[in-house]
C-alpha cells in the first residue's frame, strides 16, 4: 500500500484529521506500508503534499488546520 493509500485508510477508520507523525505510526503499527524507509515520516508528509497539490480536487484528502495535520474532505458515517 502507498503512503497515500494507507493514509486515507487511517482518516477514514480514525473519522478524525491527525498529524502527520500520528499517521506514520499507525500506518507502521498497522503494517500498512510495503516500503518503509528511513525517515517514513517524511516520507509521508512529502507524499500527502504532493498528492494535495498534484490533483485538483480529484483526491478526499484535504489539510487539517493545524500544520503537519491531514484529514478527509467527507468522513464515512
Amino acid at each position: 500500500m502507498t503512503f497515500v493509500e494507507a493514509a486515507i485508510e487511517i482518516l477514514k477508520h480514525e473519522g478524525r484529521p491527525l498529524h502527520v507523525k500520528k499517521l506514520t505510526e499507525l500506518a507502521i503499527a498497522r503494517n500498512l506500508l510495503s516500503l518503509v524507509g528511513k525517515d517514513p515520516e517524511g516520507q509521508m508528509q512529502a507524499r500527502l503534499l504532493a498528492e494535495l497539490k498534484k490533483t485538483t480536487g480529484e483526491t478526499p484528502l484535504t489539510r487539517g488546520a493545524a500544520a503537519g495535520t491531514f484529514g478527509l474532505k467527507i468522513y464515512p458515517p
